[in-house]
């Protein structure tokens, strides 16, 4: 196993913040009254991070926690943020006595609103094995459900007791160096399944290592959290509502700004249940991350005109905020019932649509309303009607379905608020099918010529065989696949990699267009599978494909070429890498202080975006060569785009 650098810093022990530098001093003895625990405690030892209590039967030579779980409660902080105001974790050791362990936070009087890990029958003769898991297990239950300022945990129903606490504790013993550890727990979780939610899940091996090894380690956890306390329904200082299964797995794809579904499928099955709740998901919680499945093409995006039938509308709350893909703006009218009609160019099928609510008064939001469709703007039939559609949140999206064949021009949406004398909606969407797409799917094998490959039978999904023994410098060659039209498309390879450290680019005719790159990541199994892609621009023709192997160490069970919609593309720019010869790179990537970008014109314009699209930075690119620098020490960490000349890259601020 690779591992990272050590990244905690034990000066940071040193620092305190403002708050903490006149902590409380922590009671000498401290009487339980929670559950059946009723000791009298004794205080061991404190700092200003933490605070080791004691019961009567505990040897009091045992002596490792009192570093150790200051330790790991620094790392805690510096990873995820503050938590109570005192900023101390107490823990609490017994012996012969309240067999396993339990956590509390700083929310609740249960434990006198302390960050509090509790935990028996010991003995506890040294940090480690399961005494020393068992304390950090119960961390990462304040982790999870207490950081940034939140209290619960909607995923807890998901990913139950224990499962997200294992890659805490994986993350955790990297973080503090103690790699002996991250290899014992590494161990045991790649060979450990479960039942739920399906017989055989391995949920460290084929979900959470996936997601921590290939996008962005202790960020993407850290990412996950901060995506919640942005965007979870809340009710004051704790989250409103559990997670389901869809929006799960759009929050880890939003924090690792890749689409997981193949991976989640993979790991767990996709019901269709979980599919109607991702696409929910997507359109309720809209941040950006690579190709998200989408309902078809929005129709408002591909031309027209919008009109209402009231013009009494103030100046910025106009009808045309309804197609401007910003929830942020907004159509009002004076009226309690009003419609708003949508003439596109051409005549399309549509069969879902989704509204939005806008910012304020949910007296406002639309209640009932009709869907109707036309050809001549006059003669109307109806498609969908609802009665009774709450909104429960600002800004929130709602999807819609319904079963339609026919194309209309005109579509016309009548509404009816849920009070008083105004109606306001912020986003309106109309989706159909693509009228023109394609998908090619294209077995490994199924090369025209090839060099250095050999093949075996696979275990992945619909058996057959794969490409085996790649070695750089190898190639697969697949001649004679016709393009229709000039767009974008997707590329995806199913591969698998033992130790991962592969890539492959594609190419068209024997190398004449170079499409790009990708890396391959580590699967742990030359029959453990999973999906990456890439998105790119070929123009229509009839193209011999070849796959090249940059660095071996990989198998390829199949690829597949996909048409991307043009309203998916013209929404979310992001997900679009343009093939040139001239490839947009980025580095250092992290980066700290200054960012270089390599393969824009000298005089292109620069813009940075956070994750939730908005832009923060618009640097004045001066440089009169192919390489810009940029100074981007003022950010926060996190995650951030880079959007010029119709390519946008991600990059990790540290």
């Amino acid at each position: 196993m690779n591992y990272i650098k050590n990244r905690f810093i034990p000066v940071l022990a040193l620092l305190a913040v403002a708050f903490q530098a006149q902590a409380q001093t922590p009671p000498a003895t401290w009487q339980e009254h929670w559950f059946e625990h009723n000791q009298v405690l004794s205080r061991m030892y404190y700092d200003d991070d933490v605070a080791i209590y004691f019961d009567d039967d505990v040897d009091r030579s045992s002596t490792w926690m009192y570093s150790y779980m200051g330790d790991l409660w620094r790392y805690v902080k510096q990873t995820y943020g503050e938590y109570s105001a005192e900023g101390r974790l107490y823990a609490i050791f017994h012996t012969g006595k309240y067999s396993g362990g339990h956590p509390s936070t700083y929310f609740d009087a249960s434990h006198d609103y302390r960050d509090v890990v509790d935990a028996g029958a010991g003995p506890w003769p040294c940090d480690c094995g399961t005494g020393l898991d068992l304390f950090t297990h119960e961390v990462a239950h304040i982790v999870e459900g207490a950081t940034m300022g939140v209290k619960n945990s909607p995923a807890f129903g998901i990913w139950g007791d224990s499962k997200w606490a294992e890659v805490f504790l994986y993350d955790a013993y990297l973080g503090l160096g103690r790699t002996a550890d991250a290899d014992r727990v590494y161990n045991l979780w790649m060979a450990n399944s479960d039942n739920f939610p399906v017989a055989n899940t391995h949920w460290f091996r084929d979900w959470f290592y996936p997601i921590y090894s290939q996008y962005g380690e202790t960020d993407v956890l850290v990412r996950f959290f901060e995506l919640m306390s942005q965007n979870y329904p809340k009710n004051g200082n704790q989250y409103a509502k559990n997670m389901n299964w869809g929006e799960f797995v759009h929050f880890w794809s939003g924090a690792a700004n890749a689409n997981l579904k193949d991976l989640a499928t993979n790991a767990f099955g996709w019901p269709a249940e979980w599919e109607e709740q991702f696409i929910q998901a997507q359109n309720q919680f809209p941040f950006p991350y690579s190709n998200p499945n989408n309902n078809g093409i929005d129709i408002t995006d591909l031309g027209g005109s919008i009109t209402a039938q009231y013009s009494d509308s103030p100046a910025a709350e106009g009808v045309g905020n309804l197609i401007d893909n910003n929830t942020g703006s907004k159509f009002l009218t004076f009226h309690n019932s009003a419609w708003v009609q949508f003439q596109a160019n051409e005549s399309h099928v549509v069969t879902s649509y989704s509204l939005a609510s806008a910012n304020d008064a949910p007296s406002r939001d639309p209640l009932n309303w009709t869907l109707q469709g036309s050809n001549n703007g006059s003669s109307w039939t109806t498609l969908d009607s609802r009665n009774g559609e709450d909104f429960q949140y600002r800004f929130q999206k709602r999807i819609f379905s319904f079963n339609n064949s026919n194309a209309y021009s005109y579509y016309r949406l009548n509404m009816v608020n849920n009070s008083g004398s105004i109606l306001q909606l912020s986003e309106i969407e109309l989706f159909a099918e693509d009228s023109n797409p394609f998908s090619n799917k294209i077995e490994g094998e199924a090369y025209t010529s090839m060099a250095g490959v050999q093949l075996e039978n696979t275990s992945d999904t619909g058996g057959g065989q794969n490409v085996g023994w790649i070695d750089a410098g190898d190639w697969m060659a697949y001649a004679s696949i016709t393009i229709p039209e000039t767009a974008n498309y997707t590329i995806e390879y199913r591969v698998a990699s033992l130790n991962g450290g592969g890539q492959l680019s594609m190419d068209l005719n024997a190398g004449g267009q170079v499409l790009g790159s990708v890396n391959i990541p580590s699967t742990s199994g030359w029959q453990n599978w999973t999906t990456v892609s890439q998105t790119v621009n070929i123009a229509a023709g009839t193209y011999d494909f070849g796959i090249y192997a940059q660095a071996g160490g990989w198998n390829l069970n199949w690829w597949s070429i996909t048409k991307v919609s043009n309203a998916s593309s013209a929404r979310k720019s992001s997900d679009v890498v343009a093939a040139s010869d001239s490839e947009m790179v980025l580095f250092p990537n992290p980066v700290t202080n200054q960012l270089s970008i390599k393969g824009l014109s000298p005089d292109a314009d620069i813009s940075v975006f956070d994750i939730t699209g908005n832009m923060i930075l618009k640097p004045d690119n001066q440089s009169e060569s192919n390489i810009q620098t940029i100074d981007v020490s003022t950010l926060k960490p996190g995650v951030y785009f880079i959007q010029s000349e119709g390519k946008a890259l991600r990059f990790i601020k540290n």
